[in-house]
């Protein structure tokens, strides 16, 4: 392995074997800050590979990813027959709950309290200085350089797609900012980046405290998903 492809697994976190795609990355690469990738690079990643900072794809570069592509000049649901994980990797501890692995974050925990159903730590990653907050709820966890940063992630995440609480929703009703996040994400199966990208991606103008579903239909044509939203109301007629 040349010196420039050994730096790059290591910097990133992927063996020789991933950066070839002989071996699956199970969840999803976040090079969101790479502009150039190595000769060779084509992995098979299991739910999204985030490319978007690069400027040109080597030759011969093609992914298997199971979710979705995204690159400067666009985003790609490639779907293809690599297995998304659905079952959340398990809350690891050892030490006393001195050191965790959250959501497949391996760090040491500085500090831990509990404010009602939330449990939140300060933490810092294994062999880094960089300290952050992970907020936990019921098992589902969220991440952030403060503490409200990780709570206000917790509108992208979702435990579990049950799109029963929805049914009986006209166009006209109306849901919250969060709730529109995960309604969304719960009746189409948008990934969290994906969804999160959007978002931020949108004008001020579209960023309100509520929607109406005939306005998510409107707002959201044409992203991923889109269409199977549109359809699941007009299938409660």
């Amino acid at each position: 392995m040349n010196k420039q492809i050994k730096e790059f697994c290591k910097k990133y976190g992927i063996t020789e074997a991933q950066f070839f795609g002989k071996e699956e990355i199970g969840g999803s690469l976040d090079l969101g800050s790479v502009t150039e990738l190595p000769e060779g690079f084509n992995p098979t990643v299991g739910v999204w590979l985030d490319l978007r900072s690069v400027t040109e794809l080597p030759e011969g570069f093609n992914p298997t990813v199971g979710g979705i592509l995204y690159w400067k000049n666009g985003n790609k649901y490639i779907g293809t027959n690599v297995v998304k994980p659905n079952i959340p990797e398990p809350e690891l501890e050892w030490h006393g709950g001195k050191y965790v692995k959250i959501d497949g974050i391996f760090c040491e925990v500085i500090n831990k309290k509990q404010q009602g159903k939330q449990i939140i730590r300060k933490c810092r990653k294994v062999n880094s200085d960089k300290k952050f907050f992970i907020v936990s709820i019921e098992g589902v966890h969220a991440h952030g350089d403060t503490i409200k940063e990780a709570r206000d992630s917790f509108i992208y995440k979702i435990s579990k797609r049950d799109t029963s609480e929805y049914k009986g929703l006209t166009l006209k009703s109306k849901v919250s900012f969060a709730d529109a996040i995960k309604m969304y994400r719960v009746i189409t199966g948008a990934c969290e980046a994906g969804t999160r990208m959007f978002v931020e991606s949108l004008p001020k103008a579209d960023v309100k405290k509520t929607y109406t579903v005939a306005e998510m239909i409107a707002l959201t044509k044409g992203q991923y998903g889109a269409e199977t939203f549109a359809r699941f109301f007009k299938e409660e007629k």
